[in-house]
């Protein structure tokens, strides 16, 4: 999943210095989450933005997949 960070950023007021400090990690790992960041990683994102996860991926041009008891079970691509 190709992830619009600098979006994400730009729509919880934040940038990747403060987040790079939130997580504990350098500005250069931060840089590295641009491209097919693991779940662990969105999730720790999403813990530290104060944000849900599932926020990540709908900014990111994703639909929820929905079960038939209306839980969200996995996100399609947008067309």
């Amino acid at each position: 999943m190709a992830f619009d960070l600098d979006a994400l950023l730009k729509r919880v007021r934040s940038d990747k210095t403060e987040l790079a400090n939130r997580l504990g990690v350098s500005r250069q790992t931060i840089y590295g989450y641009k491209e097919n960041p693991s779940l662990k990683t969105l999730k720790d994102i999403a813990e530290k933005l104060e944000i849900e996860l599932f926020e990540l991926f709908e900014m990111n041009n994703f639909d929820p997949v929905y079960n038939d008891k209306g839980d969200i079970i996995g996100y399609l691509k947008k067309k």
